[in-house]
């Protein structure tokens, strides 16, 4: 067995393992509670909600960089099935139905369902900061860089300090012909980034933009 397989199989047996924890069926409610006990129990529920959308947030994170067809589909099902179990709980989540539309547009048969749901977070929302940038995403997967361009600097201008998503407005400037520009963000990028492999990056594109001059 690869690497990849004894990793998605480690992870998914943990997940298994929690997931049935939440899922398991609860017990009929007792009619003698006190509205003690009752309010003692009230913060479960968003307890819950929260620990169901952070566990579908990362197999949304690890959908983004797989690969393997199989492990993609694999982890696409089983986090719409999580963001699901978090909307039925909290219906106006709009963090739940960006991570749903995105997997249902990344790793499902029905991508266009995915997008309407993004669309509809950010029509709800338009500061919603990861229904811009999972749009952004999509527009750039299909070529349409102007769109990805306007979903990028949404994102920017709601969290300056994004530098990967400002790494990804620099590329697809570049990828448009517009030199300037993404000189201008290589150049801001390489001043104000700590983490290396950033700063490196975006000297490797000011030096092929200059140089192409």
């Amino acid at each position: 067995m690869n690497s990849t397989k004894l990793l998605l199989s480690a992870f998914g047996a943990a997940l298994l393992l929690t997931l049935a924890l939440y899922f398991l069926p609860t017990q009929e409610p007792n009619t003698k509670k006190t509205e003690q006990t009752a309010a003692e129990s009230a913060p479960t529920t968003s307890g819950s909600v929260a620990f169901l959308l952070n566990t579908a947030d990362s197999l949304r994170d690890l959908l983004s960089g797989q690969q393997d067809a199989a492990a993609r589909e694999s982890m696409g099902k089983t986090a719409i099935a999580v963001y699901k179990q978090v909307l039925q709980q909290d219906p106006s989540n709009l963090d739940a139905k960006a991570g749903m539309g995105f997997c249902l547009a990344e790793a499902s048969p029905q991508p266009m369902s995915g997008i309407m749901m993004l669309r509809e977070v950010v029509k709800t929302d338009p500061n919603h900061e990861n229904g811009q940038l999972f749009l952004g995403l999509l527009s750039l997967q299909s070529g349409q860089l102007d769109k990805a361009i306007d979903r990028f600097e949404k994102v920017i201008v709601l969290d300056s300090e994004n530098n990967n998503v400002l790494l990804l407005l620099g590329r697809t400037y570049a990828e448009t012909g517009n030199r300037k520009k993404a000189l201008e963000i290589f150049m801001r990028l390489k001043e104000k980034s700590t983490e290396p492999s950033i700063k490196q990056e975006a000297e490797s594109w000011i030096a092929k933009l200059q140089s192409a001059s």
